[in-house]
């Protein structure tokens, strides 16, 4: 289901040619994958995505303001949210991920990937 309204809200850097082939198809995934989960199970009114270009680095910046979840209790087939995914393709790339959520406080994922 999605939400009778959902607001995005986004400040994107120009980042073409930035990687590699093979890394800027992850990057891709990275930022589909996050939005596909909060359409999907955020239940959000409002969502933001930042891809910022700083110095030597791509920082992406992924909040919602919707239901959350406990990022301890996360089971890594099926309804693993993508999660796994996402750590595994910022891996690829030499990234770090952070995500910070809990029940009833949205979800905010930062991501750091040199270049």
């Amino acid at each position: 289901k999605v939400a009778d309204v959902l607001e995005f809200n986004y400040e994107i850097d120009a980042i073409d040619g930035v990687f590699p082939k093979d890394a800027e198809i992850n990057v891709y995934r990275i930022v589909q994958e996050s939005v596909n989960n909060i359409i999907k199970h955020s239940d959000a009114a409002e969502a933001e995505i930042k891809i910022k270009k700083i110095a030597d680095k791509v920082v992406i910046e992924i909040k919602d303001d919707g239901r959350g979840f406990d990022v301890n209790n996360v089971k890594p087939s099926g309804s693993g949210l993508g999660l796994v995914g996402l750590k595994e393709r910022t891996n690829m790339i030499g990234g770090t991920i952070l995500i910070n959520s809990s029940r009833g406080n949205g979800t905010e994922i930062k991501i750091n990937l040199p270049f």
